[in-house]
């Protein structure tokens, strides 16, 4: 990591932190559909966090709420403690999408350089803009291919992954404060992707929050993670913390015979618990439930479980 040091020491400044959190945040397309709903959580300094949930829960939505893009239709944003909006900062805060963004006629070092000379200030010497372009092109490891043309579909190019560690690196080139992607990691394969995660924590390591969409991502890159931000199919969090304790929580919840008999990726096995797909022991779900008049008991709230031990933690 001493050469990810040198890299940005060319161009960060580190007294440009930003701590976001978020409060009740729901989001209404114009039809009255609800897409998301009561998301809480934090994204801060130092960390990558991994934001999870089944298809269709809002993850690409909510990073656009945070990074600013939409408008929430209720709940609350935060950055460094006082109310804010994204927008407000927007120069500090880059977003990845899924999507490509490139030109394809432009090489690989011609699209980070544009970027950093478009989004860098102004006052920033040639000398130095040209060298962090360069090492970023070897931090993504594009160095082999860094005179080669994005392509298109009429003109040969880039693979999807190189395209895909383009698309991030666009991004990195303007040294923001706060970084959010929409699945970086697809279209990679999982070596790609753990390295690509690699690099994002070392990015964090010198202040820079950031947060990812995953999906499916391998156990050591899920491991590599330092925060772990689960939503619900109604876009509900029902996990918000250290990646490492994200399993105990919901062993606490009565998972415990499901994760331990398993083989399964935990990743995995927590997208399982949130879908339905396994579901509690009755021995620890059953006191905790209500009876339906049928005697049976209801479904576990993982969102209200999850409030009741943030609750519990905060007392």
């Amino acid at each position: 990591m001493a050469g990810l040091k040198r890299s940005m020491d060319l161009v960060h400044d580190p007294s440009l932190r930003l701590a976001l959190s978020f409060e009740g945040l729901s989001y209404r397309l114009p039809s009255g559909e609800a897409v998301l709903t009561d998301a809480c959580g934090e994204v801060l300094p130092g960390e990558l966090t991994a934001l999870m949930g089944p298809s269709g829960c809002g993850k690409s939505t909510l990073i656009n709420l945070l990074s600013g893009k939409l408008t929430p239709s209720s709940g609350s944003i935060r950055l460094n403690g006082r109310p804010a909006r994204p927008r407000e900062v927007h120069k500090l805060i880059a977003f990845v999408p899924q999507e490509d963004v490139l030109l394809p006629t432009l090489t690989v070092t011609e699209s980070l350089w544009v970027s950093a000379r478009l989004r860098l200030p102004a006052e920033t010497p040639a000398s130095q803009l040209n060298e962090w372009v360069v090492r970023l092109v070897d931090l993504l490891g594009l160095t082999h291919v860094k005179d080669a043309a994005i392509g298109d579909v009429a003109r040969r190019g880039l693979s999807g992954g190189q395209r895909k560690r383009v698309n991030v690196g666009v991004e990195l080139a303007a040294d923001p404060s706060l970084l959010f992607l929409d699945e970086p990691t697809s279209g990679l394969d999982s070596t790609a992707a753990l390295e690509l995660c690699s690099c994002l924590v070392g990015l964090a390591s010198h202040g820079i929050a950031v947060c990812a969409v995953l999906h499916q991502p391998r156990l050591s890159l899920f491991e590599l993670t330092h925060k772990l931000l689960l939503l619900d199919p109604s876009g509900r969090t029902v996990y918000m913390g250290p990646t490492e304790a994200a399993a105990d929580h919901f062993c606490s919840l009565g998972f415990r015979a499901a994760f331990e008999s398993s083989r399964e990726n935990v990743a995995d096995l927590l997208l399982d618990a949130i879908s339905g797909a396994i579901r509690p022991s009755e021995q620890t779900a059953a006191p905790s439930d209500q009876q339906t008049p049928h005697g049976a008991a209801r479904s576990l709230d993982l969102a209200e479980a999850w409030r009741a031990a943030r609750a519990d933690t905060a007392a």
